[in-house]
């Protein structure tokens, strides 16, 4: 029975034994994984900065291109309404549609002023020399 008891003793000591170093293995194990995780996720980090770096540095020269393709054709543009303007054989351009211009143009017209002559006009029917040069009526007196 002490050769039982011994036995017995011996597989727990060692079962004991080899838990507790297979505990300190793993988390061993576990730390230089989790340092090659954490290695690898800084890794990749940069990498995704630099990959995110180069997209935006595309990004900017194709603004840049655009840019000036719109500087370009402003420039363009605007030699050709001046040479357009300086020149009077060719017709304008119609800002406003053929329903607006009429109107528009009757409404920047100025009204004519209203003579108003220092004398009246004369009365050629007789010999009077004037409009309202006759007999007074009884209403006026």
């Amino acid at each position: 029975m002490q050769d039982i008891f011994i036995y017995a003793s011996l597989l727990i000591v060692g079962v004991i034994v080899g838990v507790v170093i297979t505990k300190i293995a793993v988390k061993d194990n576990n730390d230089s994984a989790t340092a090659t995780q954490k290695e690898q996720a800084t890794a990749m980090t940069h990498a995704q900065l630099r990959e995110q770096l180069v997209v935006a540095n595309q990004t900017l020269e194709e603004f840049e291109t655009q840019i000036e393709m719109f500087k370009n054709h402003l420039t363009e543009f605007d030699y050709i309404l001046t040479s357009h303007e300086q020149s009077e054989d060719q017709p304008r351009i119609a800002f406003f549609g053929e329903h607006a211009s009429p109107y528009i143009r009757m409404s920047q017209k100025t009204p004519k002023e209203q003579a108003n002559p220092e004398h009246q006009p004369r009365d050629f029917s007789n010999s009077s020399s004037g409009l309202f040069a006759g007999e007074p009526t009884d209403k006026a007196k």
